[in-house]
């Protein structure tokens, strides 16, 4: 289990690097639940960051714990560092994916909670949205509630979260440690298969706010990037390609990947119409709403 890593176990690399079949690299855990969320076409999951070398021909390769146990899959390396930045996805993410590698039609399936969290500042994760007849809706998760710890895993951010959490099959029930007005309650909440960003389970999130979009970065829909989010020819908008941390758009949960549809009920596809309607829109406690879907 990956959620179970810590910053400085020992680890090894088993790789064919460089073309050297079965070549063995140790080193140490680095950090712990690392995204890589430059752009929209990055890892959308937490990795296991490790000093254990890595070369081209690491790919695939194991990580492993000095007892055997297979922890983690090489996935990346900084190519343009010589400082030991090397990346594995957490075995959690893998064997759901074997799981769908097996299925009969070739279905890739990904586990869901039902709900969006944001970083709430004092450990854990803060609930900002609960979907519709979802996992957490049905199991009385409440928008505000601040997640604890996910199946006895101490949440230390969203990473852990995402790690905890949808790192699980769909099908498997995980005990949700939450404090709600100052008393803690566990609720269980089964894993759902992912909805897909045009599923009617999955309604846009919508945000109510005076500023959002300063401190993110916000490109139109390439076919490329349409691909890569699974998005329907009818989805228009513009995609969140990156979010700085602590900025007002983080704290609301937004992230990379997700599609900005309207802005006060107004459709957005192009950056000059945003550029417009935000600047119609200045004045003194003037709140926008700004309508999002996530994939």
């Amino acid at each position: 289990d990956a959620a179970q890593c810590r910053a400085g176990d020992v680890v090894l690399a088993v790789s064919s690097q460089m073309g050297l079949p079965t070549t063995v690299t140790s080193g140490i855990i680095s950090a712990v639940g690392r995204t890589l969320l430059r752009t929209v076409e990055d890892v959308h999951r937490p990795l296991l960051q490790t000093d254990a070398p890595m070369n081209v021909g690491s790919g695939g390769g194991a990580l492993v714990s000095t007892d055997g146990k297979l922890l983690g899959i090489c996935t990346a390396f900084l190519a343009e560092s010589n400082m030991g930045l090397s990346f594995a996805l957490p075995i959690n993410f893998v064997l759901p994916l074997l799981s769908a590698v097996q299925h009969p039609a070739r279905k890739l399936i990904r586990a869901w909670d039902g709900m969006g969290v944001a970083p709430s500042g004092q450990g854990g994760v803060i609930v900002k949205q609960v979907y519709p007849n979802g996992s957490a809706d049905r199991a009385g998760v409440r928008k505000g509630d601040r997640i604890l710890r996910v199946g006895g895993l101490s949440l230390i951010g969203v990473e852990s979260y995402y790690l905890a959490s949808c790192g699980s099959a769909v099908g498997t029930t995980k005990t949700y440690r939450v404090l709600r007005e100052g008393a803690e309650m566990d609720i269980s909440l089964v894993m759902e298969e992912e909805p897909t960003a045009s599923s009617s389970s999955r309604p846009p999130m919508v945000v109510q706010v005076t500023s959002l979009l300063k401190d993110a970065v916000i490109a139109e829909l390439s076919p490329v990037a349409r691909v890569k989010l699974g998005l329907d020819p009818d989805i228009n908008g513009l995609v969140i390609d990156s979010v700085r941390p602590k900025s007002a758009a983080s704290k609301f949960g937004i992230q990379p990947g997700d599609v900005l549809l309207s802005v006060n009920d107004t459709p957005v596809q192009t950056k000059s119409e945003l550029d417009a309607l935000l600047f119609g829109c200045k004045g003194p406690g003037r709140s926008n709403t700004f309508r999002f879907t996530r994939r």
